[in-house]
């Protein structure tokens, strides 16, 4: 099992002891994680193509300029437009 994980953590000791946390977790059920990591809301919407290709997106709440809640409200409204025009094509 390979699981893509995403985190978004203004903080980096916290960014990095999560990490820590997956790859220990994904190793005792006899997978692997591959991990990215981001240190804003920002760095993430920048690096992170249009279409979210990860499993587990991992988001802290209060983060700088746009918080953990912000970014998912945003990831999850630009999934849902792209799936209406989908369905609309069809």
């Amino acid at each position: 099992m390979e699981l893509k994980i995403t985190i978004c953590d203004d903080e980096k000791t916290q960014s990095d002891y999560l990490a820590c946390l997956v790859e220990r977790w994904a190793e005792k059920k006899g997978g692997r994680a591959l991990i990215s990591v981001f240190d804003s809301a920002e760095a993430f919407l920048f690096h992170y193509p249009e279409d979210l290709n990860t499993d587990i997106l991992m988001l802290d709440i209060q983060m700088r300029d746009i918080s953990g809640l912000e970014l998912a409200k945003n990831k999850l409204s630009e999934q849902r437009k792209r799936r209406d025009r989908r369905r609309s094509r069809l």
